[in-house]
């Protein structure tokens, strides 16, 4: 195409003729003024850049000729450019355009840079001159050049015709500017949003209004003329706007007006994304993309990215990149790209995370990938989650695919603040090619307690484990601010194949790693707020040698049992998913019933001493698998290991965790918490024993916010299981004390805690290290190998399932047999859980085996121990109603705790009083009373509890109990015994009824006589004992002591318990002389029926 460079003339000109082309004439300056005046230049445009002319002056006196002549073939270009670099001024910091001035004064030589000089001279020589009606101001002249530049490359200069005037060639200059194409400044009024207009207008009237003292001339009302048909396009709105204080460096009189842009005004971003309305994020985000004004139907310069930044004045920007603003540090800038994980991440089968517990987005049910069902992991960043409520974000992403095998579409709706206060929806999209997504074959389990939320909870504990299989890592979203406290369990590559994670607040969402990149997010369907009713939990914990029994009650109503429900909230489970991995690293899967084993297992990655994190209750899900449980800690009550004192104390945290958090879904908001112990504790163990309470409900509290109050001091178990006995839950007819008398026993594993009452009032309360292990396990303990007598365990079993049952618990047993503290501990938690799963089951059989003459000492040497101590419960009687005013009268004789099931197997099935043993045992063991109490016989009789191991517990809450006791720890007292045998103590001798203290016990002493016990073997000869009868003066044989007769190797065991008792550099707990002579005699006894030493 050929531009008009030589057009042709016009009609009526009065153009010269020239006859001979080619050649240079001499003409007037009016010949060429008709040239000038005839060239017919009307409706053309100059496209292409003019850069003939030989003079460096020549485009400033163009761009001056063609901007105030109409009829000039550049007259549009050069007014664009023109109202474009105005623009660019006006605009600066509004906009932040990088625009800087650099000053020349061309009379100015001093300069020593090469070829400058020569450079000014010319310049000097050339310039054009400055007649006072030639320029607009005579004090500015073309000696002084102001350079714009942009991003420090010149873009125009000032002039004193034209005010200013861009270079020839912008290419590559500018960026960022609506109204630059690339190459030319172009008029900015179609480019510009109302307030931009109004902007620039405003500094164009201050600008023309600056020109009214201007010399009157042609050129000065040219300019002004320019000036307000520019301000006229720009919708006339001329009110004064507020200047930046930081000019340009343009100091000449003509041009200072132009020195100070407009200053930013703060408008609202259009692109402000809105969060969820319950969300708070600390940061504004602010979501760029150019293709919003264009979702919108609307210029991209009414969209507002920040202050005076728009699309429009960022549009240039390259995608890989962010647009460099000015933002302040709670203001960030985000593209689309910015929210979606680089792969898709799907897991095999459909449903892969539970629909009950997780969120799912739109179409995300209905996606395959190579001809199989997948879920997908969300692909999103964590940062999301920090702006939208969960269930707010799955409903606003949608997975599409045409087909099957179709790449996957992931788009995220949300709202950005939009123009004129007016929130408008936009759409962020990815496509997810077949090589950008992924496939991982399961899921791992992942699982959170407790199931739902308080405003006051601040525990939350996120399970995770691999279950052995390929899978990803996940781990609990975090708000701003939030901390966590996790437990990795890595392998020897730092993998993480498991872990338990604390968090303060209820997980919204899990984020997700494979190999160590994140892939996405989990969204977790968060639990309603429960609310609370304001009630009060009155609880009672009987922390047991054994196990845990725990009672409540609210108001006036009767106690019951706390049950731990499963609270767990899985979010997804493994295709190797196995309850007992959840029972071994976490929590009980299903409803734990009081009581349960004292058993603490530690974890293997301990760190510190948290419930749950470092270690947890052991629930036992299966006896058989109770000796392949590793870490496990069980004598938790009596152990004096350091570390164990620990774990009683993680072992009671969790314990209140769990209790609290049933109290808050039965609505209340307090707990008062009651607990005992029983009197032969130590001094040391009394103190530590409460002092853990206090610290375990004062961390209960802060995690849960749930009010903890510890009832102190402690009650002893000998009355608190009076208590139960007392109450209705016993017998229905019962008043709650016991006015013709009582003896109430609780048969524990360690101790026997024993209380007598007469008229509501305690007489007697002591605690007797002899109890369930020393009368029952030990037997199993000793001669595990009797159990083959047992014809059956289950008779729904074949006999074959029976025998390998048989021989497995029997091996099981015989592991744990050793001398080592640490191994009896063992053994102990083995048979109390082998007892409790296949008790009934060995009751039920007991009549059909009882005859065989093999297991007849079995039921000959428990009896010993219930007879023995029974006996010196007569003793007590005996005492008291010869020192105190208690009557001779037999009370009735209540028996419980876990140990009172013993007397069903002293009765080969059955204590009942409708069964013949039953009933023939009740008379033997009551004999035994008589004869030691010298009492009277009535018909009164031995009553066993009807919940066993409730007592302690139950009598803890129990409201409405007339019995009167000030208890041992009021008084101060150390805990009292009876003798029981006559002694020998600084060359004095006392008989069987003095009482005894561990301060007493330092003080040697000795016994020579056994005066009881020979009654009680007596005695029990005549009545129990007759398939097994007792001599001291019976020979046993064994390693350690040769061969010796009962009764001496009774004397020297009781004589290093005594020297033991009286070395001062160790804490005692005393026991009575009857009572260490009983425990030896049964030792004895039982190593006779084996015929082994231990």
């Amino acid at each position: 195409m050929r531009h008009p460079l030589l057009p042709q003339l016009i009609v009526d000109n009065n153009v010269t003729h020239f006859t001979i082309a080619g050649d240079w004439e001499s003409r007037t300056a009016a010949e060429l003024k008709a040239i000038s005046e005839g060239l017919d230049v009307a409706g053309t445009t100059i496209s292409d850049d003019v850069d003939s002319i030989p003079s460096i002056w020549a485009w400033p006196l163009l761009f001056e000729m063609a901007l105030y002549d109409t009829r000039h073939p550049m007259h549009l270009r050069v007014l664009g450019e023109w109202r474009g670099l105005l623009a660019m001024l006006a605009l600066k910091d509004w906009c932040e355009f990088p625009l800087t001035t650099d000053t020349i004064d061309i009379t100015d030589l001093t300069t020593n840079s090469p070829g400058a000089k020569d450079f000014l001279q010319a310049l000097q020589r050339l310039r054009p001159k400055s007649n006072p009606s030639d320029i607009l101001d005579t004090t500015t002249t073309w000696n002084i050049l102001n350079i714009v530049e942009f991003n420090g490359k010149p873009i125009g200069i000032t002039s004193p015709t034209t005010l200013v005037c861009t270079s020839v060639k912008c290419f590559a200059r500018i960026s960022g500017v609506p109204w630059f194409d690339g190459k030319l400044l172009e008029n900015p009024v179609p480019k510009l949003n109302s307030f931009e207009k109004t902007a620039v207008a405003g500094w164009l009237n201050n600008l023309r209004e600056s020109t009214n003292t201007l010399p009157d001339t042609s050129i000065k009302n040219n300019l002004r003329g320019l000036l307000h048909t520019f301000i006229g396009d720009l919708d006339n709105n001329t009110a004064a706007p507020t200047f930046s204080a930081r000019g340009l460096g343009l100091t000449q009189n003509l041009f200072t007006a132009m020195n100070n842009p407009v200053a930013p005004q703060d408008l609202p971003s259009s692109i402000k994304l809105v969060p969820s309305e319950n969300k708070e994020p600390q940061k504004t985000l602010l979501v760029f993309d150019e293709s919003i004004a264009e979702d919108w139907g609307v210029p991209p310069q009414n969209v507002f990215v920040w202050k005076g930044k728009t699309l429009a004045t960022t549009q240039d920007f390259s995608r890989k990149r962010k647009p460099e603003l000015s933002l302040p540090n709670d203001i960030e800038l985000r593209r689309p790209q910015d929210f979606f994980s680089d792969k898709l991440f799907v897991i095999q089968g459909k449903n892969a995370f539970l629909k009950e517990t997780t969120l799912a987005a739109n179409g995300s049910e209905d996606l395959k990938f190579n001809q199989i069902d997948v879920t997908p992991i969300l692909p999103f960043t964590e940062e999301l989650l920090t702006y939208f409520d969960v269930r707010d974000l799955s409903e606003r992403i949608t997975f599409e695919q045409p087909h099957p095998g179709a790449p996957i579409t992931v788009s995220l709706r949300f709202n950005l603040s939009g123009i004129q206060e007016q929130s408008r929806e936009f759409t962020i999209k990815k496509v997810y090619e077949e090589r950008n997504i992924s496939t991982i074959s399961t899921a791992p389990t992942v699982a959170v307690w407790p199931n739902f939320r308080t405003p006051d909870w601040k525990a939350y504990y996120t399970y995770f484990t691999t279950d052995g299989q390929e899978t990803f890592y996940t781990k609990p979203f975090l708000a701003a601010g939030e901390k966590s406290d996790p437990r990795p369990d890595k392998d020897d590559r730092g993998n993480v194949n498991g872990e338990i994670t604390k968090t303060e607040r209820f997980p919204e969402a899990m984020l997700c790693e494979y190999k160590g990149a994140k892939v996405g997010v989990l969204l977790i369907s968060v639990p309603e707020e429960i609310k609370s009713n304001n009630e009060t939990w009155y609880v009672g914990v009987d922390f047991g040698t054994s196990s845990t029994t725990i009672y409540n009650r609210k108001g006036d109503s009767a106690p019951q049992p706390v049950s731990f429900n499963d609270r767990i909230l899985y979010i997804s489970k493994s295709d190797a998913y196995q309850p007992s991995m959840v029972y071994n690293d976490f929590l009980s899967p299903k409803r734990e019933e009081t009581p349960f084993f004292s058993l603490f297992q530690e974890s293997e990655n301990k760190e510190k001493n948290e419930p749950l994190l470092d270690g947890h209750i052991y629930f036992l899900e299966d006896y058989n698998k109770l000796s392949s449980a590793k870490n496990l800690v069980s004598n938790l009550k009596w152990s004096a290991i350091p570390s164990h004192r620990e774990h009683v104390r993680e072992f009671l945290k969790q314990l209140c965790l769990q209790c609290a958090a049933e109290a808050i879904n039965d609505g209340a908001a307090k707990i008062e918490c009651n607990f005992s112990y029983p009197l032969s504790f130590t001094e040391t163990n009394r103190y530590d024993f409460t002092d853990i309470w206090g610290m375990v409900a004062s961390d209960c509290e802060k995690k849960t916010g749930v009010s903890h109050q510890i009832v102190t001091p402690g009650q002893s178990e000998s009355v608190v299981a009076a208590k139960f006995f007392a109450s209705t839950l016993q017998n229905t007819q019962a008043t709650g004390g016991f006015t013709s008398g009582a003896v109430c026993i609780d048969i524990g594993g360690e101790t026997s805690d024993i209380s007598i009452w007469q008229n509501n009032e305690l007489y007697w309360e002591t605690s007797l290290r002899f109890a369930g292990r020393h009368i029952f396990l030990d037997l199993f303990k000793e001669n595990p190998g009797f159990l083959n007598l047992f014809q059956t365990w289950d008779s729904e079993k074949d006999s074959e399932e029976n025998r390998r049952i048989r021989e497995e618990a029997i091996t099981s047993l015989k592991s744990m047999k050793n001398n080592d503290d640490q191994y009896d501990d063992q053994f102990y938690a083995q048979a109390d859980a082998l007892i409790q799963d296949k008790g009934q089951v060995l009751l039920d059989e007991l009549p059909i085996v009882r005859d065989q003459s093999a297991i007849q000492p079995f039921f000959s040497l428990i009896s010993l121990g219930v007879a023995g101590l029974l006996y010196y419960v007569g003793l007590l009687l005996n005492h008291l109603s010869n020192n105190t005013n208690f009557k001779s009268d037999i009370p009735s004789i209540y028996i419980g705790g876990n140990g009172s099931k013993i007397l069903h197997w002293m009765a080969g099935g059955s204590f009942n009083p409708d069964n013949e043993n039953g009933k023939r045992c009740r008379q033997h063991l009551k004999r035994v009373i008589l004869t030691a109490s010298e009492f009277d016989d009535n018909n009164r009789g031995i009553e066993i509890s009807k919940f066993p191991k409730a007592e302690a517990a139950y009598g803890l809450v129990a409201a409405g109990i007339k019995l009167e006791s000030d208890g041992i720890e009021s008084s101060g007292d150390q805990p009292k015994f009876l003798a029981g045998e006559r002694f020998t103590q600084n060359e004095t001798d006392y008989e069987w009824d003095e009482i005894l203290t561990d301060e007493r016990f330092r003080n040697r002493i000795s016994v020579n006589n056994l005066e009881n016990i020979h009654n009680f073997i007596e005695s029990f000869n005549d009545s129990l004992g007759t398939e097994l009868p007792v001599d001291l003066n019976a020979t046993l044989s064994g390693k350690t002591q040769g061969s010796a007769p009962i009764g001496e190797v009774i004397f020297e065991a009781l004589e290093k318990v005594f020297q033991n008792y009286s070395d001062p550099t160790k804490e005692i707990s005393g026991e009575p002389i009857f009572i260490l002579a009983l425990k030896e005699l049964l030792r004895a006894k039982t190593r006779q029926w084996k015929n082994v030493d231990i």
